[in-house]
């Protein structure tokens, strides 16, 4: 069983206008490396239950969290807590950026996403217990 991928070498989803992701996922947690090209962003949103880590990894963009707005650049982190709405908006031509997700019903949601907008399957890496 493989327990690493290349980024490069998973597929990129257009999932919004000139928004590209790649994702894995496993029982509980999942990541993704997205691409915004200039203009883009997502839609204020939130999730019930889970946390998200986003690493902010080439370019910038603004960042909203619940009433904070703030600029991420490289090597800076944000936690973006349950609950709380949040957008990412681009701010240059292009940015990436990765993110984990903390809940295994966000797994699971998320995959089930991928079926109703019939996008070509994500890997998703099931990890064996011990």
């Amino acid at each position: 069983m493989r327990y690493d991928a290349r980024w490069t070498d998973l597929p990129e989803i257009e999932v919004l206008p000139n928004n590209f992701r790649r994702s894995v996922a496993g029982l509980k947690t999942s990541a993704n490396y997205i691409r915004l090209v200039h203009p883009s962003g997502t839609p204020l949103h939130h999730h019930e239950t889970e946390e998200q880590m986003v690493f902010m990894l080439e370019g910038a963009m603004e960042v909203e969290v619940g009433a904070e707005t703030f600029r991420l650049e490289p090597g800076c982190v944000c936690a973006i807590p349950a609950g709380v709405s949040h957008c990412f908006r681009s701010t240059e031509q292009q940015q990436n950026f990765g993110w984990e997700d903390s809940d295994a019903q966000s797994v699971l949601q998320f995959h089930q996403l991928n079926v109703y907008c019939h996008w070509p399957f994500l890997p998703f890496f099931y990890l064996e217990s011990d």
